[in-house]
């Protein structure tokens, strides 16, 4: 009977574990943005910035592949009104708000790049607070600007060594009671 209760307890406390192991999710987004969104160069670019970008909230790696200017896919409408300076990720900031810089990028144009990111940066981005903006030499505040949008999360189940650790331990003590048993029996 005490052995019955100590393997139950161990059980469970494997099924509670296991219950509770992480989740992982690799979060994806949109950029689509335009001389209107940066509002801070009265010369009239008539260009666009679009991109997209990933997040996986457990590595913190941020990602993002974008293009602007006569590159940008379906929008053959024009270049910069300046030569590229430098482009940012800057947050958090709702549409049409200033904010500083959190990731610097270059000004290569198609743009794909990664970096690793904190989990404060992390929730400000998932919660469409970051834009990407473009500097050009005639618009030193930024030509284009375009919001980080996210699109629905995509689930990657996770299961961290300590669940499976106690989950184990559970199943050994199982099966040691199952042997046991059976030895009495014959």
């Amino acid at each position: 009977m005490r052995t019955t209760l100590g393997i139950s307890i161990r059980v469970l406390a494997a099924l509670a574990f296991g219950a509770s192991a992480a989740s992982a999710a690799v979060h994806t987004g949109t950029i689509d943005g335009d001389e209107a969104q940066a509002a801070t160069c009265s010369a009239g670019s008539v260009s666009r910035i679009v991109g997209t970008w990933a997040y996986d909230d457990v590595t913190g790696v941020f990602s993002w592949s974008y293009t602007y200017g006569d590159n940008a896919p379906a929008y053959d409408d024009g270049d910069l009104l300046g030569s590229p300076s430098s482009a940012h990720f800057h947050g958090p900031a709702a549409p049409g708000v200033g904010a500083g810089v959190r990731v610097g990028t270059t000004t290569v144009n198609p743009n794909t790049d990664s970096t690793t990111i904190s989990a404060g940066f992390g929730t400000e981005l998932l919660s469409e607070l970051w834009y990407l903006n473009v500097h050009s030499s005639t618009c030193t505040g930024g030509e284009l600007r375009g919001q980080l949008l996210v699109d629905a999360p995509t689930a990657v189940p996770s299961i961290g060594w300590p669940a499976a650790l106690v989950f184990t331990i559970g199943l050994t003590g199982l099966g040691s009671l199952a042997l046991r048993r059976r030895a009495r029996e014959v």
